[in-house]
């Protein structure tokens, strides 16, 4: 650490945000940023590299006397001024906060693949002190862009070989190394090198990019993320000189006689090596290495990419032979392949296996190196990533912040607190203190963490069968704050069935005059997937809020004639005494699906009400996690998690679609 130029988190801004906490308005407690890609080249982003940003940078103590020091000295001669740097701000942050940043970051799992023009993660301050902090370290957060830009640039390629490979090739066993790594030496330094390279490799598992190997296994818990293989380069081979290139050949595949090695062919003549030193001189020994399990690669180096990889592969084709594969396909022989490290990009790659697809060579043939236009030409602006204030609380009221540039409209920021749901399959990012009546969560749903730990049977279970009936509805909560930012505390929860008959709400429910009700019929509870024609049982629920240490949830049987859902606001809910949880672990953050804590029979697993996985199930989930908080990682990342997140699905955009748009 000591080495590096920059040691010093307070060094981690941008110079003008060091007069900022002057600039607020007064009685500014509290500031919420958000990091968004605002649209781009790419219509999506996969969301990778805060946890390297906030495990190199943010984590524990970052704050000491001498810091400050070292700070002050430096400002002071940078300004010509000494009344711009915020000592008394940053020694408040050694003292109380003993050096730690009083900062909650939540944000989407590493690897989420997330339409544009979504929140990716919030930033805001724990401090009403400090509110300055969340934007004063914009900077290193809107670094971000850099290996999330690559892991979305790195994917987009695999999507347009995958594509290939499916219509051209009986499996896809060959896809995870078919687009290598060879941007290290044109990165702008070895920091780049290894952010972006760890990037491609959330996609790929062949690299050169050392550097991206040991950032994974540091900061991603990854030992090994990348292969590759014993290869030429030109110096190797033109030092033995033009007539020597056989022998340079031979040389390399005698110093490495098994396994996988790749030669450089074009230091001279392509066509020539292709023809007579590897199509004839060479031919016997590649085909004994193949027998041993080994492969030779061959690289041409130069020329129009798509051209120059077919005529190899014809010259290859006739010197080796070739076999039809199950979609009619050529391959060559399994021990013999190219790879194309010359003028690779997303938008090469497809004209290259078109081309291949055309003259009937299968996209298993080839294998692609990539390294200025995988890690170098990418920039903020390929995705317009922005961070930007959206909410702030002044004099102790909730202020909306936002910006609406009338030169351009596409710089309009969002506002409030935010929230990305994903409502079924559709990712939507919203304010997390307005939800969506037909969206909100089940109350089922928020009890299942009680439900997990003490003796508990669901109020809406028939108790003949055991099994939630296929016409009852979900009970469902609306316009709330977003599950997170409720002010709710873990209590204990009685669960009661009353066999009595009563009205809709108990009488205690009646008598607060803070909490309001509202029944809908018919075409809202096809929004809420409610079965109309359903049998009419006679079933209510009913909910009590107590003021004392516990909340009683009562289910009522013998009434309601028609199917309906009960909408709650929890905004008018008695507030609770004590502090909020700001945190998924609280117990209205339940993901665990219902039917893993009840039990159905056959007749409900099929019905309706199942297969659309009820309200409770499908309908709204913030998608943010708390991951960072007052110094402390709350939630890390594996490569593998964010490899599994990050694949492809059925959900993906049409990858020859995008890039036809693209051209016109």
């Amino acid at each position: 650490m000591e080495s590096e130029p920059i040691n010093n988190v307070i060094f981690l801004a941008d110079s003008y945000k060091i007069s900022h906490h002057k600039q607020y308005p007064p009685g500014t407690t509290t500031v919420y940023s958000y990091f968004e890609s605002r649209g781009g080249r790419f219509p999506y982003t996969v969301f990778f590299g805060l946890q390297y940003i906030l495990k190199r940078w943010l984590c524990g103590p970052v704050v000491t006397k001498d810091m400050i020091q070292e700070a002050k000295d430096l400002f002071a001669a940078h300004f010509k001024r000494d009344d711009v740097f915020n000592e008394d701000g940053w020694n408040y942050i050694l003292e109380r906060h003993g050096g730690r940043l009083p900062l909650r970051v939540r944000a989407v799992p590493e690897g989420s693949v997330i339409p544009t023009k979504n929140v990716l993660f919030t930033v805001e301050s724990t401090d009403p002190v400090v509110p300055w902090v969340t934007n004063f370290f914009e900077t290193i957060f809107v670094h971000v862009w850099y290996p999330m830009t690559v892991a979305t640039n790195s994917r987009i390629q695999k999507q347009v070989i995958h594509h290939y490979l499916k219509q051209t090739h009986d499996h896809l066993d060959t896809l995870p190394y078919q687009l290598h790594d060879f941007g290290y030496r044109g990165a702008s330094s070895v920091e780049s090198a290894a952010i972006g390279g760890a990037g491609h490799l959330v996609n790929f598992k062949g690299s050169d990019t050392v550097a991206a190997i040991l950032l994974l296994r540091k900061f991603y818990h990854s030992p090994m993320a990348g292969f590759t293989i014993p290869a030429s380069e030109h110096s190797t081979i033109t030092t033995w000189g033009r007539d020597g290139e056989r022998g340079a050949f031979e040389n390399l595949l005698i110093s490495f006689p098994n396994g996988p090695v790749s030669c450089v062919s074009d230091s001279y003549d392509i066509w020539k090596c292709c023809e007579e030193i590897w199509g004839e001189q060479l031919r016997d020994m590649v085909k004994e290495r193949g027998k041993a399990g080994g492969s030779v690669v061959i690289r041409p180096d130069s020329g129009d990419p798509a051209n120059v990889v077919l005529k190899c592969l014809e010259i290859l084709g006739k010197a080796y032979g070739t076999v039809l594969n199950g979609k009619g396909y050529k391959c060559l022989p399994p021990y013999l392949r190219i790879i194309q490290g010359d003028g690779i990009s997303y938008r090469t790659i497809g004209s290259i296996l078109e081309h291949l697809k055309v003259h009937g060579w299968s996209a298993s043939n080839v294998t692609f190196g990539s390294g200025g236009s995988l890690l170098q030409k990418v920039d903020r602006d390929t995705q317009k990533c922005a961070f930007k204030c959206s909410y702030a609380v002044i004099n102790g009221e909730g202020v909306d912040v936002y910006k609406d540039p009338v030169t351009d409209p596409g710089k309009t920021s969002k506002r409030g607190r935010l929230a990305l749901h994903l409502v079924n399959g559709n990712y939507t990012t919203t304010r997390a203190d307005e939800g969506d009546p037909e969206e909100a969560s089940c109350v089922c749903k928020d009890l299942l963490h009680v439900a997990s730990q003490v003796a508990f049977q669901c109020p809406y279970l028939n108790e003949d069968n055991n099994a939630r009936p296929s016409f009852v509805p979900p009970l469902k909560l609306s316009n709330n704050t977003s599950p997170c930012e409720t002010p709710v505390r873990k209590l204990s929860l009685i669960y009661v069935r009353q066999p009595t008959v009563g009205n809709l709400f108990s009488s205690q429910l009646r008598d607060n005059q803070k909490i309001k009700a509202k029944v809908n019929y018919n075409q809202k509870c096809e929004k809420s997937f409610i079965m109309h024609h359903s049998p009419k049982p006679s079933s209510s629920v009913g909910l009590t809020h107590k003021r004392n240490k516990e909340n009683e949830f009562l289910c009522k049987k013998n009434f309601t004639p028609q199917p309906h859902v009960l909408k709650l606001k929890r905004s008018q809910l008695p507030a609770p005494t004590f502090s909020s949880i700001d945190s998924p672990r609280s117990f209205l953050y339940v993901q665990a699906p219902l039917e893993n804590h009840c039990s159905a029979s056959e007749s409900y697993r099929t019905s309706h009400f199942y297969t659309e996985k009820i309200a409770s199930q499908a309908i709204i989930q913030d998608m943010l996690v708390t991951v960072f908080e007052n110094g402390e990682l709350l939630k890390e990342y594996t490569l593998e998690e964010i490899r599994e997140k990050a694949e492809l699905n059925i959900n993906d955009i049409d990858i020859m679609k995008f890039l036809s748009e693209e051209n016109s």
